[in-house]
């Protein structure tokens, strides 16, 4: 059994291989920092505060609710650098994952497709034979 720091380094990898799409995006502040989650990708990004209100200000849009293909393109014409995550903000990270992945009850595996109802469009569990939001047979 690994102990310590390798421990937490092995934990962190499987991890990694068990990342699920985000259902929504999300925005922590860390000091000067922003972490942004975007919503249907794994991508964390860490930008400067500052970088973050330059970009919402240009598009009229906070970044974290911007496509990553949007956010990447407002960075490039705006000269915003991105910075490496250290193991701190992975782990606020991988915080953030698991407490949406509890909440919702429901993941969609990358490569995968998340289960919703038809009807309404309500995201369900796996296992659901009904929709819990309008009652419609699954």
């Amino acid at each position: 059994m690994f102990r310590g720091p390798v421990r937490r380094a092995f934990r962190r990898g499987i991890r990694r291989e068990r990342r699920w799409l985000r259902r929504r995006a999300r925005r922590i502040a860390r000091g000067g920092w922003i972490l942004l989650m975007l919503a249907g990708t794994t991508a964390a990004i860490k930008i400067r505060a500052d970088d973050a209100r330059r970009i919402e200000a240009a598009y009229h849009k906070p970044p974290e609710a911007m496509s990553e293909q949007e956010l990447n393109s407002a960075m490039q014409k705006l000269n915003v650098k991105k910075q490496d995550l250290d193991e701190e903000d992975e782990g606020y990270v991988d915080t953030a994952d698991e407490q949406d992945e509890q909440s919702s009850g429901v993941r969609a595996a990358v490569g995968g497709a998340a289960k919703f109802c038809r009807e309404c469009g309500t995201p369900l569990s796996a296992d659901a034979k009904y929709c819990e939001k309008c009652g419609k047979k699954l």
